[in-house]
């Protein structure tokens, strides 16, 4: 199947491991971010990005975590990675393959009605308390899920789109073949999921890759909080307000000179250990894709990325 990329998306085969290719840049007009953009072929895959084969820590080597990639984007150049093809859980970083898969399907301005599945939810899963009935809008349901991370409007968006999570997550996977995320399999739409729901941290890339084009989407990643009212299935309003998971927001640890963290998701679970994925810019405003995955700590987790975020100024 020939797939022709509109932006960073790209294909790849394990054996390949060719995500990156050095080709004319053009400006996407959507996200305001420039991105490479060429039909040119591999085995029946589009690729469109600067490629590499194997790991690449020359300037840094995690320590703490179980893969990492960093990719300059305007220039196609790989600046990290390490274990970047490996299998891994993503836990509550899912939400952004959610929100993207929900706003190429339905409009952000559509009503949504929760259904039973909203509720049942591990006890100690994060979730602003929705009930069946419950009324809001797809762009309140992703304001939920990606600021705050709550579980529970993840599945309300996954029911909506497509009647069920199990059926939400059978699109899920179709969606990742398209964008050449074969190292991916997703079984629900929060990140809660089992031994079953993986992806890599190049597959993360290529779906974040995705994500940024929706204008609607980076506003919501960049905000610290966000606070609003829905209703309950008698009309009655309801408040909801949350914080973002994301630390850097909260000041809680420092980044390196003259790099901006624009957005991203955090995710974490006792499986997946402490996962970030983040678009950053330089002093430049250059854009910048940075994932690592399977921390033992969020303090390693943060000051893992932090470093790898260094190699960026090197």
């Amino acid at each position: 199947m020939v797939l022709v990329a509109s932006s960073l998306s790209a294909c790849s085969k394990a054996e390949i491991r060719m995500p990156f290719s050095s080709f004319q840049i053009e400006e996407d007009g959507n996200s305001g971010l420039e991105f490479s953009k060429n039909n040119a072929l591999l085995n029946g895959y589009a690729f469109d990005l600067a490629s590499f084969t194997e790991d690449y820590t020359e300037n840094y080597n995690l320590t703490n975590a179980g893969a990492g990639l960093l990719v300059d984007i305007n220039n196609k150049k790989v600046l990290f990675a390490q274990n970047a093809f490996e299998q891994k859980y993503p836990a509550s970083i899912t939400k952004i393959f959610t929100a993207l898969i929900a706003l190429k399907h339905c409009d952000i301005d559509e009503t949504i009605v929760c259904t039973d599945a909203c509720s049942k939810l591990p006890d100690d899963a994060v979730k602003l308390g929705l009930r069946s009935g419950d009324t809001l809008t797809l762009d309140q349901a992703l304001h939920l899920a990606l600021i705050s991370s709550y579980n529970d409007a993840a599945i309300a968006i996954a029911c909506h789109v497509s009647g069920t999570e199990e059926e939400f997550s059978k699109l899920m996977n179709e969606e990742a073949r398209k964008l050449g995320a074969t190292s991916s399999n997703f079984t629900d739409a929060s990140g809660l999921g089992g031994e079953n729901h993986y992806t890599s941290a190049y597959d993360l890339y290529l779906i974040f890759n995705e994500f940024v084009k929706y204008p609607e989407l980076l506003e919501i990643i960049q905000a610290n909080e966000y606070s609003t009212t829905y209703h309950d299935k008698n009309g009655a309003e309801l408040s909801a307000s949350g914080k973002s998971t994301n630390q850097f927001f909260r000041g809680l640890y420092s980044l390196p000179e003259n790099v901006t963290v624009v957005g991203g998701k955090t995710g974490t679970t006792s499986e997946a250990g402490y996962c970030l994925l983040l678009l950053v810019r330089d002093a430049y405003s250059n854009p910048y894709i940075a994932v690592v995955l399977g921390s033992d700590s969020r303090d390693n987790l943060y000051e893992e990325m932090t470093q790898m975020l260094r190699t960026i100024i090197n």
